[in-house]
C-alpha cells in the first residue's frame, strides 16, 4: 500500500529519525505518531504553499478512495476510517483543536496506554 510506502520512507529519513529520538522519553512508543502529526500539521497549515488543489478537495478525494478501496485498508485503518472520515482529520490538522480531535479518536481506538 503507498500510505506504508510513504511512511517506511519518512520513518527512515534521518530528520524524522532525530525527531523521535528526542520525544522519545516522554512519549515512548507514540514518539513516532506524534512526529508525523506534527509533520502533517505543518503541511495541512501551509497546503497552499505545496499544491494548487485545496486542502479540502484533497481530503474529500482521498477519503472517497478510502471509501472505495476499503477492503484493500488494513483492519486498523478500516476501524479509524469512520472517525476519521467524520471529523476530517486530513483537513483538520491545520488546527490544534484538530490534531486534538485526531489524538483522541486514535486514543479511543488502541490497545495502548497512552
Amino acid at each position: 500500500m503507498l500510505h506504508r510506502q510513504i511512511d517506511t520512507s519518512t520513518d527512515a529519513h534521518p530528520n524524522f529519525k532525530s525527531s523521535t529520538k528526542r520525544l522519545h522519553a516522554n512519549y515512548g512508543h507514540y514518539s513516532g505518531i506524534t512526529v508525523d502529526i506534527f509533520y502533517d500539521h505543518i503541511l495541512a497549515k501551509n497546503w497552499k504553499d505545496y499544491s494548487s488543489q485545496s486542502l479540502s478537495e484533497f481530503a474529500d478525494k482521498n477519503y472517497r478512495l478510502f471509501q472505495k478501496n476499503f477492503k484493500r485498508l488494513t483492519t486498523q485503518i478500516q476501524y479509524m476510517l469512520p472517525n476519521m472520515v467524520q471529523n476530517n482529520w486530513l483537513y483538520n490538522y491545520q488546527f490544534i483543536d484538530g490534531i486534538l480531535d485526531t489524538l483522541n479518536g486514535m486514543n479511543r481506538h488502541t490497545k495502548r496506554k497512552s
